[in-house]
């Protein structure tokens, strides 16, 4: 939080504000997901979440002027970035909201790094 720090070196108000705000929308996002569910299959869901995010963010890029693609030189770094990590989370994610509560759903993805280590450390070396 350097960068939100006044000349005092103390942390505005304002900040504390913006971090409940965040706080709050994100814990509600999975319960929200949750109740989306009921409506629609979770490959469906996904794909509308990313078309929506696509139709959102195209039109405001445009107006900013900046590029909706990468360089040329990082797209194919980033596919794979993207296709494993990023797809992979919301996939599995959502996956795993249609079998158990959004809580215990909350927790398990958020702590997947950290399942992550001893799941690496108990497979063998290749």
């Amino acid at each position: 939080m350097a960068g939100l720090q006044t000349v005092t070196g103390t942390t505005p108000r304002l900040a504390y504000v913006y971090l409940g705000v965040m706080v709050a929308s994100w814990a509600a996002n999975w319960p929200l997901m949750r109740l989306a569910l009921a409506h629609a299959e979770p490959m469906v869901f996904v794909s509308l979440r990313m078309a929506g995010s696509v139709a959102l963010l195209a039109p405001l890029l445009a107006v900013l002027r900046r590029p909706l693609l990468p360089v040329a030189r990082e797209r194919l770094a980033l596919f794979w970035i993207g296709l494993f990590q990023v797809t992979g989370f919301i996939v599995f994610s959502i996956i795993g909201l249609a079998i158990v509560a959004p809580g215990r759903a909350i927790v398990l993805a958020y702590t997947m790094p950290l399942w992550a280590i001893p799941i690496s450390l108990a497979l063998p070396d290749s």
